[in-house]
């Protein structure tokens, strides 16, 4: 029997309204498609296999209506069935039933004792709310019983003095354990006035006992640091009580908080005797270090000249042996020992580790440590001498090193300021400004000053990072001073160097430096050694102070050269060492002395600011590197200009390198001297020649630098390059236009260039090319 789709029961009615139109209309409707009535109508809630069943039922033309009444009956014939199944298991939905019951009649015995447990639990929060309240009752009693008690106890503390506590404040020794009974005594008096409102019969009896107390320890607290405070010997024992003192701060704060006038009193009292005990301290320790200053260079001594004493510009002691010395003598000593000894001092004058380095201290200094010090006797002068420079530093550091340990004393005891501070050294600062002007009054050592300049600028930014301003206006004083007659003796210098005849330069040696460029040596080290520490436009004026100096320098220089000539053209002959070698026929016998002259005072220049950092972007300094550079270059010019062997290489190389190297078409019928033969010459001359003449060159520079091994270097690597230039451009010739000296033994260019690198491997040449 055929199954109806479970559809069929949902949309049977919409299906057969469907299916009901005039035949006409279906008619019109043209060729009708099932599939898209079904889907428009019923495509969602039909399933694809009722889709497939319904098409086969239309495919085989049974009639919808027909079916529809069938489908009806069998489900009422299926219905009818179904009742008899009812009955037959009616016994099992009568048990089924009783069962519910029972269920249900637990379920409400289970609702029943919940119930009544709900309403136990509602009944014991409405308890525990009520214990809750009372125990927050009890406990705000409590509190304020507390509360009653510590001020019952506060009130009872505060307005009785017990015996033992009015012991311990005028008895006992100030100590940590009486500071602790002061701060219960200020607890006490500024709580007192706020209970007389309470209870004003009870405070009333005990304000006298308490007034008295307090000015009591006033005056106890006044004594003591009067005691204390003016009590020093030495050095160390006032900066010890010192810093037990500031762990007491709090004496001096209940002093200004209940006794102004008495607190002012021991201010004016510590200001007073610390500037006493200051000013003498100060100045006997400057007078002893005065004592121990090498004698300073005079007015005679700028430029070395009427004296028989020759100052070394950073100090040092002057034997006896050595006033008796001739300049001659002390200008060969002054180049043959360390030649830069005395610029290495002044540089490290000011490193941090000499600025910032201990004092020195005078001898006998457990007596100088007193306040009652008195000057020594001539007879017991200290022998140990110091140049001023060492001098001052420890005067200056030491002014520094006590103006921060009283600057810190007084911030933390007195909580004072920079006008106590300047109170108390305002002595020491100006006996400082009065020491300064007078040495620099006197002074002429130009670069003593340049290095008291670089201190003092090194010392001020030490005390700005310290955060301690009391000394900014005698630094601006002290440096204004020493720039002011930095600028005075430079131009005091520049006008003796423009003034000096040739009788006082003398003796004039080509062959070594002149002292005077030693000593502008020593300027210029000292000027850059200082510049880093200055401020800008400082700097500038420092750079234009050296190059004033350096103008008047190449001036005497010049004109010591032109007596040189002078010299050697009246004479008719030559002082420099005669010329050793194979070849010495053949090098000029009159070497020119100016040449080495101006190379040797400059390599002594270039030497001594290599050897301590002078920036080399700086334009003296390039100005000088150039001018030794030409000088240089003159000087092996004149060494070679001489050689007849060499001589036609330099000619045919200056003729025809420009023209080659520019690719100029050269006729060899129009230009008889541009040959073959001459080329091949030239190669043979100079390759049986050349390594010679580097010797003897090198050996003649030995002993015309002798005292300047960076003009013997610079010469060497000179020569080399002349004689590399010279050459390669033969080679570039013999490649160009005569191939065919190429295969001759002469022509050995990479071998000849080998050679050159080995005399000198730092000096870079490039390889010949050889196409």
């Amino acid at each position: 029997m055929f199954t109806p789709p479970s559809f069929m029961k949902q949309k049977s009615k919409a299906l057969m309204i469907n299916l009901a139109k005039p035949l006409a209309e279906a008619d019109d409707m043209g060729e009708l498609d099932i599939t898209s009535i079904l889907r428009s109508d019923i495509d969602g809630d039909i399933s694809i296999q009722d889709q497939e069943t319904i098409k086969d039922a239309l495919k085989k033309g049974i009639d919808l209506r027909q079916y529809s009444k069938q489908v009806e009956d069998e489900l009422n014939t299926l219905d009818k069935e179904t009742i008899s199944d009812y009955f037959l298991e009616r016994d099992e939905f009568l048990e089924l039933y009783n069962h519910v019951e029972v269920v249900d009649g637990v379920l409400a015995s289970l609702e029943k004792m919940l119930n009544d447990y709900y309403n136990e639990l509602k009944s014991v929060g409405s308890e525990m709310s009520s214990l809750q309240e009372r125990s927050m009752t009890m406990n705000y009693k409590l509190n304020n019983r507390k509360l009653t008690k510590e001020k019952l106890y506060e009130f009872i503390d505060v307005i009785t003095i017990s015996p033992e506590f009015s012991n311990k404040l005028l008895r006992d020794n100030i100590n940590e354990e009486y500071i602790s009974c002061l701060s219960k005594l200020d607890t006490k008096i500024t709580l007192f006035d706020d209970y007389k409102k309470i209870s004003p019969t009870i405070c009333t009896s005990n304000e006298p006992q308490l007034s008295k107390l307090t000015v009591a320890s006033i005056q106890k607290i006044q004594k003591f640091l009067r005691d204390t405070l003016s009590n020093f010997k030495k050095l160390s024992d006032r900066r010890h009580t010192q810093n037990q003192l500031a762990k007491m701060s709090y004496l001096f704060q209940f002093l200004f908080k209940y006794s102004t006038y008495i607190a002012s009193e021991v201010i004016n009292t510590y200001v007073e005797n610390s500037d006493k005990y200051f000013t003498t301290y100060y100045k006997n320790y400057s007078n002893s270090l005065l004592k121990m200053q090498e004698d300073a260079p005079t007015k005679a001594d700028l430029i070395g000249i009427g004296t028989n004493k020759l100052k070394t510009l950073f100090g040092g002691s002057n034997s006896a042996k050595e006033k008796e010395r001739d300049r001659s003598t002390v200008s060969n000593n002054l180049l043959n020992s360390s030649a830069t000894a005395n610029s290495k001092r002044g540089v490290d004058m000011l490193s941090n580790e000499v600025l910032e380095a201990p004092v020195i201290e005078p001898p006998a200094s457990a007596s100088f440590f007193e306040t009652n010090f008195s000057p020594t006797s001539s007879s017991n002068l200290p022998t140990i001498k110091y140049p001023f420079e060492q001098i001052y530093r420890s005067l200056v550091f030491f002014l520094m090193d006590i103006t921060i340990s009283e600057t810190k004393f007084v911030s933390e005891f007195f909580l004072g300021g920079e006008d106590m501070i300047q109170s108390i050294f305002i002595k020491p600062i100006n006996l400082l400004i009065e020491t300064t002007e007078t040495y620099l009054t006197n002074n002429y050592d130009i670069v003593n000053i340049i290095l008291m300049i670089g201190m003092l600028y090194k010392y001020r930014k030490y005390m700005v990072e310290k955060d301690i301003g009391v000394l900014n206006n005698m630094f601006d004083k002290l440096l204004s001073m020493s720039m002011a007659r930095f600028s005075k003796v430079l131009e005091m210098i520049m006008e003796s160097i423009r003034s000096l005849s040739m009788k006082d330069l003398k003796p004039i040696n080509h062959l070594q430096p002149h002292y005077l460029m030693r000593r502008y040596a020593d300027y210029l080290v000292a000027l850059y050694s200082v510049q880093p520490f200055i401020p800008t436009e400082s700097q500038q004026f420092v750079s234009r102070c050296a190059g004033l100096l350096r103008d008047s320098l190449e001036q005497l220089l010049a004109r010591m050269g032109d007596e040189i000539a002078e010299k050697d053209k009246s004479s008719g002959s030559n002082k420099s060492p005669p010329l050793t070698g194979k070849v010495r026929d053949q090098v000029v016998k009159k070497t020119p002395n100016q040449t080495i002259l101006t190379a040797n005072n400059y390599g002594l220049i270039l030497q001594a600011m290599a050897e301590h950092g002078a920036p080399e972007e700086d334009t003296s300094v390039q100005q000088i590197q150039a001018a030794m550079a030409r000088t240089i270059q003159r000087y092996v010019e004149d060494q070679l200009a001489e050689l007849k062997y060499f001589t036609p290489m330099f000619a045919f190389t200056n003729e025809w390198a420009p023209l080659v190297e520019s690719n100029v078409k050269i006729s060899l019928d129009q230009n008889p001297s541009f040959n073959g033969q001459v080329v091949e010459s030239i190669l043979s001359s100079f390759k049986a020649n050349w390594e010679s003449v580097c010797a003897n060159v090198k050996a003649n520079s030995a002993k015309y630098f002798e005292h300047c091994p960076l003009a013997r270097a610079i010469s060497f690597d000179v020569l080399l390059e002349i004689l590399y230039t010279n050459y390669r451009q033969m080679i570039i010739i013999v490649n160009k236009h005569f191939p065919t000296l190429q295969q001759s033994p002469h022509y050995k260019p990479i071998q000849i260039v080998t050679d050159m690198r080995s005399m000198n491997s730092n000096l870079t040449l490039d390889d010949i090319p050889l196409v």
